[in-house]
Formats: structure tokens, C-alpha cells, sequence
């Protein structure tokens, strides 16, 4: 492709080859347009790579190779996978014991109220029968 620079006029300019003259205007801009054509001739650097092929030896024991890599893997054990893995489970135990701690902890308070307002309803009523009446379980 080649690409020849031309001058396009504007605001009181008009195109002059490749200058462009004035009209009576003091300030002006010119805006460059380059003209392409397809018709230009090849580049070196197209050629080359247009040329280039890439032809790698075929391994007729490639897939075997490959099973033969996934078979060595080393086994591992639930001990090895345990220490590799030791601080998300150790993260995972900590947040499970906290949620357990606070349920428990909200369970046991609620249990205490409810235990020491039927403590407060036998002592009331056993000191006062006739409170009673008001006092409804």
C-alpha cells in the first residue's frame, strides 16, 4: 500500500497541490489527508512471513509419552493433602467453632431468661396465691 500526503483546505483555505493558500483569514487549520492506493508493491517483511512454514518432526510415542507423565504422578496421601492444605482447613474450623460458639452462647441465654421467669412466677406465687390470677404462664 502506498499512502502519498495531499493538503485539504478549511476554513478559507483551498487545496493547492500540496500547499494551501490564504483568503484574507489570519487563522486557519489545515488538516493533512493522506491518499492510499492498494496498488504498491509488496512489502519485504509480508513476503517473508507469507513464506514461512513451520513443519515440527512427528513423535509417533507422543500420546504415550504423555500417559506415561500422568502415570508418574506421585499418589498422594489424606495426610500429605491435609498439611497442603493446612490453613484454609485450619480457617474453615476456626469460623465453624466461632458460628457454633455464638449460637450456643444465644441458646443458653434465652434458656436462663426463660428459666429464671418461671423461677420469679413459683416464688411470687408461692408467697401470694391470689397473685396468681395476674400472673398468667
Amino acid at each position: 500500500m502506498q499512502c502519498l500526503p495531499g493538503a485539504f483546505a478549511l476554513n478559507g483555505l483551498r487545496e493547492n497541490g500540496d500547499t494551501a493558500e490564504f483568503r484574507g483569514i489570519s487563522r486557519a487549520r489545515v488538516y493533512i489527508v493522506y491518499r492510499c492506493s492498494m496498488n504498491s508493491p509488496p512489502d519485504s517483511l509480508s513476503e517473508a512471513l507469507q513464506g514461512w512454514r513451520v513443519a515440527p518432526p512427528a513423535n509417533p510415542n507422543f500420546r504415550h509419552h504423555v500417559w506415561q507423565r500422568i502415570g508418574e504422578r506421585p499418589e498422594t496421601s489424606w495426610l500429605a493433602y491435609l498439611r497442603s492444605h493446612a490453613a484454609g482447613l485450619s480457617l474453615a474450623s476456626v469460623i465453624v467453632l466461632g458460628v457454633a460458639a455464638y449460637s450456643g452462647s444465644a441458646l443458653a441465654h434465652s434458656q436462663v431468661r426463660a428459666d429464671r421467669e418461671a423461677i420469679v412466677r413459683t416464688y411470687l406465687v408461692d408467697l401470694d396465691p391470689r397473685i396468681q390470677a395476674v400472673i398468667k404462664p
